[in-house]
């Protein structure tokens, strides 16, 4: 039996929600390495926080357990906490 063709793209709309993210480890380490804390980019992929629009809508509190979790340091998970939002929302 035969595939069948694929579908066509859908258009560009009003521009209410801006398009997710690429799914993957690499946005979330690019994004990691914007605000210079790259060297954790492994412990990420390692406990699955792969997922960058996921990580994005996190609170400050929540971003800092997750900090916990990947053993940051005192200083860059505050520093993790407070900017990688607002970098994960603009990538």
């Amino acid at each position: 039996g035969g595939g069948g063709g694929g579908g066509g793209g859908g258009g560009g709309g009003g521009g209410t929600l801006p398009a997710p993210p690429p799914l993957g480890m690499a946005p979330v380490a690019g994004a990691l390495e914007a605000i210079g804390l790259s060297s954790y980019a492994d412990r990420f992929d390692e406990l699955g926080y792969d997922d960058l629009a996921f990580l994005a809508q996190m609170g400050g509190e929540e971003l800092r357990q997750v900090a916990v979790e990947v053993e940051m340091r005192p200083g860059h998970r505050d520093k993790f906490a407070s900017w990688f939002g607002d970098v994960a929302r603009r990538w």
